[in-house]
């Protein structure tokens, strides 16, 4: 299986690599010079027109729209981010709830994740990091091989999953150092407290540690094996067996 490829991308026009976006307001968006409501309107965006985030401020912000045609009234939460736009040649800020872009978006406290489809299976993600000003460091992790799903963040630990079934298998990278940590099969995989719970498949020697399989395991069309419970602790790196079996079919 090809590993994931992290690109860290500088870049002379800090618009080249810029992730773009799409105004969704159709009343239009108010730029403004400052990040808050109550700062100079310097410009106005056109119902979809295209501009690039330069920097997020991490300035949270809720607003009650109401659809004109249709009255019906929704809280949208997002923040301030500043914004360039090229048909104005203008920077300045926006409310970013009112901003589309292709692919799916996840925002996390220190990072905005867009997920789109490859173009055969898989996933393409680019991940950015707010703390950074605006595109001259995006961390964009490319997957080249079509097989890994975006899982999710954690603690600054990215999660990328492959396959289709019940058995499936995780990579765990570290976004601040750029660098693929662990890589394991899995079952019923959690995270909390900087730890990686999950099931996987293990060998047992030693007869007496066997667990006594249900007989509808073993009668099954499915071979059948065995799989652990252990714990990955990401601050120290190691891996935690725990000798806790569980008898399990594979199909």
């Amino acid at each position: 299986m090809k590993k994931l490829i992290f690109i860290l991308t500088i870049c002379i026009n800090i618009n080249l690599n810029a992730q773009e976006y799409f105004v969704s307001a159709k009343g239009g968006l108010n730029v403004r010079e400052a990040p808050n409501t109550n700062s100079n309107i310097i410009g106005t965006l056109v119902f979809e027109q295209k501009v690039s985030i330069e920097s997020y401020t991490r300035e949270k912000l809720s607003i009650n729209d109401t659809d004109k045609e249709t009255g019906v009234s929704e809280i949208i939460e997002g923040e301030w981010v500043e914004v360039f736009y090229e048909s104005g040649g203008l920077k300045g800020f926006v409310f970013d709830g009112f901003l589309t872009t292709k692919g799916r978006v996840s925002d996390y406290e220190d990072y905005r994740v867009i997920v789109n489809d490859a173009d055969e299976l898989g996933e393409i993600i680019n991940v950015y990091d707010k703390h950074k000003i605006a595109s001259k460091d995006v961390t964009q992790v490319e997957n080249y091989d079509g097989g890994g799903y975006f899982f999710g963040i954690y603690d600054g630990y990215l999660i990328i999953d492959y396959g289709s079934g019940p058995d499936r298998y995780f990579e765990l990278f570290d976004l601040s150092k750029q660098q693929l940590i662990f890589s394991s099969d899995y079952y019923n995989i959690s995270i909390k407290d900087s730890k990686v719970y999950f099931d996987t498949i293990v060998e047992i020697e030693n007869e007496k540690d066997k667990p006594k399989c249900p007989q509808e395991v073993i009668d099954s069309v499915f071979p059948f094996g065995y799989s652990e419970k252990v714990i990955y602790h990401i601050n120290s790196g190691s891996l935690e067996r725990t000798g806790n079996f569980t008898c399990r079919n594979f199909p």
